[in-house]
């Protein structure tokens, strides 16, 4: 398998983990110094691995039935991109109070 392949299967992983709420995978696939770059996400509030989980976490109480599906993933050099799709059932609130509710 070469890197690009490697690096596919490690992000399918990590949508995997999420999905099954593995959390200590989710922890080894992501570095300690993790910080999400998103103005989709409103202010910068994931500053590290632990803040990932915490909002991810977060969002399976609004979300407990989510799942994400891998659409497409495009490798090259050291970067992946991914189209991904996202279902479930809203039953809690979200936005910013569910970013910032630490």
């Amino acid at each position: 398998m070469n890197d690009r392949e490697r690096n596919k299967a490690i992000v399918r992983r990590f949508v995997e983990a999420v999905d099954a709420q593995d959390w200590a995978t989710v922890s080894l696939l992501v570095a300690p110094g993790f910080v999400r770059h998103s103005a989709a996400a409103g202010p910068q509030t994931v500053r590290s691995r632990d803040d990932l989980i915490f909002v991810l976490r977060a969002g399976f109480e609004t979300f407990p039935d989510a799942r994400e599906t891998v659409l497409d993933l495009v490798a090259e050099a050291d970067k992946v991109a991914v189209r991904h799709g996202f279902r479930g059932t809203q039953l809690g609130p979200m936005g910013p109070i569910l970013l910032l509710a630490r």
